[in-house]
């Protein structure tokens, strides 16, 4: 029998490609990119600065203007907060089934 999922709001797949890049962070390198008082978190810093560049090389933007959230409502509320003019930046959204303009470029 073949299903289909269609609950993407609850969890969506990973594509291999990501799963694969990912696996020696998860079983190897997995450290805190915060703790740069110690060698293990200056080199998880240095791959959290090469994923953010690579984020943004490929979406035309600066790495200092990518930010990672912990989860959907810290994303949410960065979201909101930034387009209501509080910090006067524009403020993209991009989803994998969705892009969301907010504020002017």
């Amino acid at each position: 029998m073949c299903m289909t999922y269609l609950d993407y709001n609850a969890t969506s797949p990973t594509d291999l490609w990501v799963v694969e890049s990912m696996i020696p962070v998860f079983t190897e390198q997995f450290r805190n990119p915060s703790s740069e008082n110690h060698a293990t978190g200056r080199t998880a810093k240095e791959l959290v600065d090469q994923a953010r560049k690579q984020i943004a090389d490929s979406v035309a933007m600066r790495p200092a203007d990518v930010t990672f959230t912990s989860g959907a409502t810290e994303a949410n509320n960065a979201v909101f907060y930034g387009s209501s003019g509080i910090n006067n930046k524009p403020c993209v959204l991009a989803g994998h089934r969705a892009q969301i303009s907010l504020g002017a470029t």
